[in-house]
């Protein structure tokens, strides 16, 4: 029988309840549903250790929390060069069409 994960109340993300998970090995999915958690250190000890665990032995949870980390470094690296110029060639249709739906 699969163990459920408790849901806070209101629009708050799942947490995962360390009273139910007992021995539990974390799943890929439960990895990937926790895995901002798990970078912003919000895990309590003993589920980090469990999400340790199960990286140590899943390549391809390895691999998609690598790709993670690069696609949300590359994201505020985007958002702090804002003021940088652009690429050559871009047409100024283009730039001046994302202006306008960013303000809209």
């Amino acid at each position: 029988m699969r163990k459920r994960l408790n849901r806070r109340e209101g629009c708050r993300v799942l947490r995962p309840d360390p009273r139910i998970w007992g021995n539990h090995h974390v799943t890929c999915r439960e990895f990937a549903d926790f895995m901002a958690d798990y970078l912003s250190g919000e895990l309590s000890h003993d589920i980090r250790v469990r999400f340790d665990e199960h990286l140590s032995v899943c390549p391809n949870c390895v691999t998609y929390l690598a790709n993670y980390e690069k696609a949300t470094a590359l994201g505020r690296q985007a958002f702090q060069e804002s003021d940088s110029t652009l690429a050559a060639g871009v047409p100024d249709e283009l730039v001046k069409a994302i202006l306008a739906a960013r303000r809209s």
